[in-house]
C-alpha cells in the first residue's frame, strides 16, 4: 500500500507547482492573447483618437485629394477598393473601435494600404493621441519600489501583468496616465518614407504635391507643427535630396556613356559625311541615287533594289577567284578594326552585318572595274553594261565621298589574283582608265606615274591625283581678306586678252603683258559631282596647302558673276559649256564653292595672280577706258551721247579760235 505524503511533502509539492506555473505560466487561448497587447520598451503606445474624432485640415484634404487623383489617373479605382475593403472588415470585424485599433499595427497598415491608398493618408496624416499605458505605468512602478537595481526580465514583467488583472477598477485609475498629443507626424521626412511605401508613391510625386500647396495650406500646415521645421526646410530638404538623386542617375547614365567609349579616334579616318554647308546647293551632288557602296547609305530605301544585282556581281566574283566565301570573309574579319578606323562616325552595326556589306560591295566595285576594262568579261544580261545600260547611273555614285570603301581592302582582295582576273594588271591601272575614259582627263596618263597605290585612301582621293598639282606653291595670305579677282566682263573691258593656254596642267593659269592665259575646262551635269566630293575631301581631308582644287574654284568664282563671263570664256575657247545655256553654266561655277569659303584659310594657290589682275585693273588709264566702253559703247544711248559730246568739243573750240584770234588782230 502506498505511503501517504507528509505536510511538509504536500507544501513543498505546492511550492514546486506554482513555481512551474510562474516560470512556465499555461499559454492562454489564441483568441484571448491576441486582445492583449504587450507593453514594449520604449513606452511608446500611439494609437488613433478613438474618442473624438479630429476635423480634417486643409493640408490634409488637399493631399488626399492630389493622391487620389494621383491613383485615379494610373487606373485604380479607389472607391471601389474601399468599400470592398470596408465589407470586409465588417463581416470579419463588426466592431469599429476594434478596426481602427488593429489597423496601427504596422502590417495591417502595409495591407490595408496597399489595397486602398486613402486610407493610409486618413490614417497616417490624422493627429495621435498617446493614452499613455496605465499596464505599463504600473509595471514600472512597481519595478522600481522592488527592486530597481535589477534589470525588468520578461519574467517579472510577465508577473507583474498578471497582478494588475487582479487589481480593482479603483486601483486601476491610480496608475492612469494623461494623454498626449502628437501633432508633428505630418509632413516629415518620415511621412514621405511611410507615404512612399504604402501608397507605392514615389517621394517625388509626394514632395511634388507638397509644394503645390497654397499659402493658406502652408500655414495651417504650420500650425499643425509640420515635421521638425517649417514648411520651407522641409519642401528645401526635399528637394536637395531630389537633386542628389537626379545627378546620381545623370552621374551614371553618363558613365555608361563614357564606358562605351573604350576605343581612341583614329588619324586613318578617310571617308565622311559632306558638311551641310556644303550640301546646301545640291543635296542630290551627295547623295548615292542608284547604288549604295559602303555602310553609310547602306539600306537606304532607294538603293535596296540593287542590293540584287551587287550579290550576283559577288558569286561571279567568287567564281572567277575560285576562293570560298568562307575564306574572304575570314579575311575581312581580320581587317575589320583597321576599315572601321577610315570612317570618321562610329558605324553602329554589328561585326557580321559590317563584314557582309564590305564583302558584297568590295567584290561589286571589282567587277565593275573588270567589265568595263574587259568587255568579254561582261555577261549576256549584265544590268550595267548591257540594257538597261546602268553604268551611267552607277559611276557617278562611285565618285561621292560618302560612298566609299577604303582603297586598301579592294586591293587586298584583287591582287593575289590578278594574273588570272586581269591578266597581270594591277587594280591602279584599271581604276585609272575607267575613271580617265568616263570623266574625260586627257593629261591622266602623266599624272599615273605619280600615283603611290600605298597613298590612296579611296576613289574620291583617287580622282583627285588624276590632275596634277599647279606649277607653284601655296602661298600665305598677307591679309584676312579673301583674294576677288575682277570678273570676265570687267577684264574685259579694261583692255585684258585672253587666250586658251596648255592642256597639260587645267591649274597653270598665267597673266603676262595684258594676256590672261588658262587651260581649257569642260563642264557638264557630272562636273558638279566630280568637283563638288572633291572639294569636299579636301575641306575634310586636307591642310590649306594642299586645297588645290578648292582655290581654283574659288578663283574661277571670281572671274564668273553673270551669264556675259561665262560667254566670254566660251568664246575664247577657255571654257566648253556642255549644259548649253550660259545661265546654267553661271550657276553651276557658283554652286561649286558654295560654303567652301574659310576665312581662317592662310595659303591660297592664287594670290599672286589675283593681285596682278588687281593691280591692272585699277591702273588710271584702263579704268578710264572699262569706263567709256561700260557707259558709251553698251549704253543703248551710245550715238545720240557721242553726237552730243561731239558738237559740245566742237562748239568748245569755235570758241577758242574766236577769241584768241580777235586777241591777235
Amino acid at each position: 500500500m502506498g505511503l501517504a505524503p507528509s505536510c511538509s511533502e504536500t507544501t513543498v509539492s505546492d511550492n514546486r507547482t506554482e513555481m512551474a506555473k510562474v516560470v512556465n505560466p499555461k499559454p492562454k487561448p489564441k483568441q484571448a492573447r491576441k486582445s492583449e497587447k504587450r507593453p514594449t520598451n520604449d513606452n511608446r503606445d500611439w494609437v488613433d483618437d478613438l474618442s473624438v474624432e479630429p476635423p480634417m485640415s486643409p493640408l490634409e484634404e488637399a493631399l488626399i485629394a492630389k493622391l487620389r487623383a494621383d491613383f485615379e489617373q494610373r487606373g485604380k479605382d479607389t472607391s471601389r477598393a474601399e468599400a470592398s475593403i470596408a465589407a470586409g472588415e465588417r463581416a470579419e470585424k463588426p466592431d469599429e473601435t476594434h478596426l481602427k485599433t488593429e489597423v496601427r499595427v504596422e502590417t495591417e497598415v502595409h495591407e490595408e494600404c496597399n489595397k486602398s491608398p486613402s486610407k493610409l493618408v486618413q490614417i497616417g496624416k490624422r493627429r495621435k493621441v498617446n493614452h499613455g499605458s496605465s499596464l505599463f505605468n504600473f509595471i514600472n512602478i512597481q519595478h522600481k519600489q522592488s527592486n530597481p537595481h535589477q534589470k525588468l526580465s520578461q519574467t517579472v514583467r510577465y508577473e507583474l501583468s498578471q497582478k494588475w488583472r487582479q487589481l480593482p477598477p479603483d486601483e486601476k485609475e491610480k496608475y492612469k496616465v494623461e494623454p498626449k498629443v502628437k501633432e508633428d507626424c505630418v509632413g516629415s521626412g518620415e511621412a514621405v518614407e511611410l507615404f512612399s511605401l504604402n501608397t507605392r508613391c514615389s517621394p517625388k510625386r509626394f514632395r511634388s504635391v507638397v509644394s503645390e500647396f497654397t499659402d493658406a495650406q502652408k500655414v495651417a500646415c504650420e500650425e499643425l507643427g509640420f515635421g521638425t521645421g517649417t514648411i520651407a526646410d522641409t519642401i528645401n530638404k526635399s528637394k536637395r535630396k531630389m537633386n542628389r538623386d537626379n545627378n546620381n542617375e545623370l552621374v551614371r547614365s553618363m558613365g555608361q556613356v563614357l564606358n562605351r567609349l573604350s576605343f581612341e579616334l583614329s588619324s586613318s579616318c578617310c571617308i565622311y559625311r559632306v558638311p551641310k554647308r556644303l550640301r546646301r546647293a545640291s543635296e542630290n551632288a551627295y547623295t548615292p541615287q542608284v547604288v549604295s557602296i559602303g555602310p553609310l547609305h547602306h539600306g537606304n530605301e532607294g538603293l535596296k533594289p540593287m542590293e540584287e544585282l551587287k550579290n550576283r556581281y559577288l558569286k561571279v566574283f567568287l567564281r572567277r577567284t575560285k576562293v570560298t566565301l568562307e575564306a574572304y570573309v575570314g579575311q575581312i574579319k581580320n581587317k575589320e578594326v583597321d576599315l572601321r578606323s577610315c570612317y570618321a562616325e562610329t558605324i553602329d552595326l554589328h561585326s557580321d552585318d559590317f563584314v557582309r556589306i564590305v564583302l558584297v560591295d568590295a567584290a561589286f566595285v571589282i567587277e565593275v572595274l573588270l567589265r568595263f576594262c574587259f568587255p568579254e568579261c561582261q555577261e549576256e544580261n549584265d544590268r550595267i553594261f548591257r540594257k538597261p545600260f546602268m553604268l551611267q547611273d552607277v559611276w557617278p555614285d562611285m565618285r561621292m565621298l560618302e560612298n566609299q570603301l577604303p582603297f586598301f581592302i579592294l586591293d587586298d582582295l584583287f591582287e593575289p589574283h590578278k594574273a588570272t582576273l586581269s591578266k597581270g594588271i594591277s587594280l591602279i591601272v584599271l581604276s585609272h582608265h575607267f575613271f580617265k575614259t568616263l570623266m574625260h582627263i586627257d593629261v591622266a596618263d602623266q599624272t599615273l606615274r605619280t600615283i603611290k597605290p600605298l597613298e590612296i585612301v579611296h576613289f574620291v582621293d583617287f580622282v583627285r591625283k588624276l590632275y596634277p598639282l599647279p606649277p607653284w606653291d601655296s602661298q600665305k595670305r598677307r591679309s584676312k581678306e579673301i583674294p576677288v579677282s575682277p570678273t570676265m566682263t570687267q577684264l574685259s573691258r579694261a583692255g585684258v586678252k585672253f587666250r586658251k593656254g596648255s592642256e597639260a596642267n587645267m591649274f597653270d593659269v598665267k597673266f603676262e603683258h595684258g594676256y590672261l592665259e588658262m587651260p581649257k575646262l569642260t563642264i557638264s551635269d557630272q562636273t558638279e559631282v566630280t568637283i563638288t566630293n572633291l572639294i569636299a575631301f579636301e575641306q575634310s581631308q586636307c591642310n590649306d596647302k594642299e586645297k588645290y582644287i578648292n582655290d581654283y574654284f574659288v578663283f574661277l568664282n571670281g572671274l564668273v558673276k553673270t551669264p556675259q563671263d561665262v560667254d566670254l570664256l566660251v568664246s575664247h575657247g577657255i571654257l566648253d559649256n556642255k549644259l548649253g545655256d550660259s545661265k546654267k553654266g553661271c550657276a553651276l561655277i557658283k554652286n561649286l564653292v558654295d560654303g567652301v569659303v574659310d576665312y581662317s584659310k592662310d595659303y591660297f594657290y592664287f594670290i599672286k595672280l589675283c593681285d596682278d589682275l588687281n593691280e591692272y585693273y585699277t591702273m588710271g588709264r584702263h579704268q578710264w577706258k572699262e569706263y567709256l566702253v561700260t557707259h558709251f559703247l553698251y549704253s543703248p544711248w551710245a550715238t545720240k551721247e557721242i553726237i552730243t559730246v561731239m558738237r559740245k568739243m566742237q562748239e568748245a573750240m569755235r570758241i577758242l579760235n574766236n577769241t584768241y584770234g580777235t586777241g591777235s588782230r
